[in-house]
């Protein structure tokens, strides 16, 4: 994953697991068609975030296309998607679209993905978000949508602070901003500095690992994926960022999961930063709308030895087709995801 300065254009990042775009829960449905007739199309994903919203887009679809039926389960947030989705094609109810993660989900469940490479969704998918779905001329996912992170942060609590987030641009000024912060932490109000999320290792064992990670196969999905050995290059940059933030938490970082660092303590003013990204919006807009909508902004991930200035973006999952299910189901399932899309 190559990294640019604040808000880059949208790259392949390593594998990773966490927003976006869509989320939801609904009924199940074996798939197929009806007694009706009607296509029932099945859709198990792990976008959590958006539920509301995802359940109105299908509604929309159902309307403007008569005689579908769109069912949406979701699991996600604290819960092994992966492991879901392998006990939901145990079950036999399989699902027409769900989620793959890049090279490894593509080998693992190659028998079971159609080719969307007569998509238009796919014609227009920005250069380096196929290369982790692609097996020679086949595209077997569609990108998921576009998400970054890094340190969301309180805007007030930082001007309370007297510190110009601008200007946090390496690790050492990072490190003197999170001194600052704690020397203050009475006055602000704050339990911490940061709520480090020990129990969701998603967050440090993928996303802050791939932050440090990447750098070392220039970006690359496909020289990750197939490289023999890691070098651990920015190991010590890593470390770090990790043991800064876990200084400064809120304790015990250990027990510490998502909704209590997002909702409990950032949404409620009661930490300065969390390490995550733009899918926390719909979390804190629960709590604070204010906060979300005029009160965050994001800081780069320091990586020292490389990029100090800089956000991870990339694609975090992808959209796949169940070619297995009926012809019918099948196209029906590629038409709804380039509606989505275009």
């Amino acid at each position: 994953m190559k990294m640019k300065k604040l808000f880059p254009v949208m790259l392949a990042l390593l594998l990773l697991v966490s927003v976006g775009l869509v989320g939801c829960s609904s009924g199940k449905s074996s798939g197929g068609s009806s007694s009706k007739g009607d296509v029932v199309v099945d859709i198990f994903q792990f976008k959590v975030e958006f539920k509301d919203q995802f359940k109105e887009v299908a509604k929309k679809y159902e309307d403007e296309h008569k005689g579908v039926k769109i069912n949406i389960t979701s699991v996600g947030g604290g819960e092994d998607y992966g492991a879901a989705l392998k006990s939901k094609f145990a079950s036999g109810n399989e699902p027409t679209i769900y989620n793959v993660g890049g090279p490894q989900d593509v080998k693992d469940w190659e028998a079971k993905l159609a080719d969307l490479s007569d998509t238009k969704a796919a014609s227009v998918a920005l250069k380096g978000t196929l290369d982790g779905v692609k097996k020679g001329n086949e595209v077997l996912g569609l990108p998921y949508n576009q998400e970054g992170y890094g340190f969301i942060y309180n805007t007030k609590v930082f001007e309370k602070a007297g510190i110009n987030p601008k200007d946090i641009t390496t690790f050492a000024k990072l490190q003197d901003a999170v001194k600052t912060l704690d020397s203050k932490k009475k006055e602000l109000g704050l339990k911490g500095v940061f709520a480090l999320p020990g129990k969701e290792t998603w967050v440090t064992g993928l996303h802050l690992s791939n932050t440090f990670l990447s750098p070392e196969f220039n970006g690359n999905v496909i020289d990750t994926f197939n490289a023999k050995k890691v070098d651990f290059k920015y190991g010590d940059a890593f470390k770090n960022v990790l043991d800064l933030e876990n200084k400064y938490s809120v304790q015990p970082t250990v027990s510490l999961d998502y909704s209590q660092q997002v909702e409990e303590l950032f949404s409620t003013g009661k930490v300065a930063m969390i390490q995550q990204g733009n899918w926390v919006y719909s979390s804190i807009a629960g709590i604070d709308q204010d906060l979300a909508d005029n009160g965050i902004g994001l800081l780069p991930i320091p990586v020292e030895g490389f990029k100090e200035d800089a956000i991870p973006v990339g694609v975090p999952m992808y959209w796949a087709v169940n070619k297995n299910k009926d012809k019918k189901e099948v196209e029906e399932a590629k038409k709804f995801l380039d509606w989505l899309y275009m």
